[in-house]
């Protein structure tokens, strides 16, 4: 069996390589609807292929991403690397939708030109929502699905609906562990599984990554002392549309003042790689000001290299998986600043940033440090299950009792900041907004009240009664 690992950022890939290493990948692994799974035997990896996807908007200004010299640790875990976008050319993968009278002969073409053969194919996708994931399940249709993740939104629900006959061919999740005791939810509507990859085989590609890099970080690096400098993680959100740019380059100031508070004498800065020269002057700025010594990291370098390079003495951001990564696999404290503000304004509900943004807020509530209680680990849970039911009801209906005993609870008003009364309103759930005081109550009040007005009115003007 040969199995496609789909990825489209760097730090999929090395999680990838990560479960490889630890053997994951290689347990066999069946649909939930799969009776006495013991029984069926456990197919031969004979081939492990790397399917790269580059889903940046303009590609012509991007390099590909198995060209970059820093993943060459982790691609050395993959048999062979294929171009999903030199096969697509010039469509672009996101918007990738085959017709379904054209499957067949597409898987055809496909098994001849990525020299597959006639054998049998496991996928390992990110995003099963959306295209390129959903396309790949519906050309290789007998082929099981496992699925990957990329960082903290996998704590969250499915984002939206996915296509029955490659929900039913799912089978695994396989992501890191990094917030202790917590149980991603992505998928839990078809029963899957979560499969932990161990963190100790991430930070082991990381170092060989940091190794491989020596020359690109000792310049950066080696005359800044961990213990006195802070890093901080940019991820250009306004871009987003979660905050506006004078809000990220508030954000970025705060960062600054943050290292200064702690009597740090530096602070390593990491812009997104999009964000553009002239958002670094603030920053600067504000550094001058606190007397803290800035130094940009504006070389392509895999952020968790950089945290493993120079063991900070704390990673300052909003909420970047970079943060959760550097606190669950290195232990460093974090300061998570930002997500109060941006709770009350991600909308929709239901954009997928808001488990992410959920998890960093609680966990900066509960104090920096790893690991966290059995307790706190649990009172998570149930914030991260009743904000994902919230978000997507239909798919998680069965999370409905949980989510409405949580907010009915004395912990429930604690955390309301999670929570939009009129979504709790519509979901009919603890919290909701008197019904005086309902949208479409006081609408349909305004309503009455005008044409009341306006009878009554009308008719000492026209000295006529108007019709009803």
């Amino acid at each position: 069996m040969k199995q496609i690992f789909l990825a489209s950022t760097f730090f999929q890939v090395v999680s990838l390589a990560a479960a490889i290493d630890a053997g994951t990948t290689d347990v066999p692994a069946y649909p939930a609807a799969v009776l006495a799974p013991e029984s069926l035997p456990a197919a031969h990896v004979s081939e492990r292929i790397l399917l790269a996807s580059n889903h940046a908007q303009a590609l012509e200004l991007t390099a590909r991403l198995q060209d970059n010299r820093a993943l060459a640790p982790a691609l050395r875990r993959f048999d062979r690397v294929i171009d999903l976008n030199d096969t697509l050319h010039p469509q672009h993968p996101t918007s990738w939708r085959p017709a379904h009278e054209d499957l067949p002969l597409l898987e055809e073409a496909l098994r001849t030109r990525w020299g597959l053969g006639d054998g049998p194919v496991e996928l390992v996708v990110e995003s099963p929502q959306v295209n390129p994931a959903i396309a790949l399940g519906r050309v290789f249709r007998s082929a099981f699905i496992r699925v990957h993740s990329d960082g903290l939104m996998s704590y969250g629900p499915t984002r939206s609906t996915i296509p029955l006959a490659n929900g039913q061919r799912m089978t695994a999740l396989h992501h890191l562990p990094l917030v202790e005791g917590l149980t991603p939810r992505l998928l839990v509507e078809y029963g899957i599984a979560p499969r932990p990859t161990p963190l100790r085989a991430f930070t082991a590609i990381v170092d060989e990554i940091a190794a491989d890099q020596a020359d690109l970080l000792a310049p950066l690096l080696d005359d800044l002392d961990g213990a006195t400098t802070g890093l901080a993680f940019g991820q250009y959100l306004a871009a987003l549309g979660l905050m506006t740019e004078d809000e990220e380059s508030a954000l970025h100031r705060r960062m600054v003042l943050t290292a200064a508070e702690r009597g740090l004498a530096a602070l390593a800065f990491k812009p997104h790689p999009a964000a553009p020269p002239s958002r670094l002057d603030d920053i600067a700025s504000a550094a001058r000001e606190a007397g803290i010594r800035l130094r940009v990291l504006d070389t392509p370098v895999f952020a968790e290299a950089i945290v493993a390079r120079l063991r900070p003495a704390v990673v300052i951001g909003s909420f970047s998986t970079a943060l959760a990564t550097a606190r669950a696999a290195y232990g460093i404290p974090i300061a998570v600043l930002g997500t109060g503000p941006l709770l009350e304004t991600i909308a929709p509900y239901q954009n997928s940033n808001r488990v992410p943004v959920t998890i960093m807020h609680e966990l900066a509530a509960v104090g920096p440090a790893a690991p966290l209680t059995a307790q706190q680990s649990g009172d998570l849970q149930v914030i991260v299950d009743t904000v994902s039911y919230c978000m997507q009801p239909s798919l998680l209906a069965a999370f409905r009792e949980r989510a409405s005993a949580f907010l009915d609870s004395p912990a429930g008003p604690a955390h309301r900041l999670h929570f939009k009364r009129r979504r709790l309103t519509r979901l009919g759930l603890p919290g909701a907004l008197p019904k005086s005081r309902r949208p479409r109550t006081v609408a349909a009040r305004a309503a009455r009240t005008a044409a009341t007005f306006t009878r009554i009115y009308g008719e000492r003007w026209t000295g006529r009664k108007l019709l009803p």
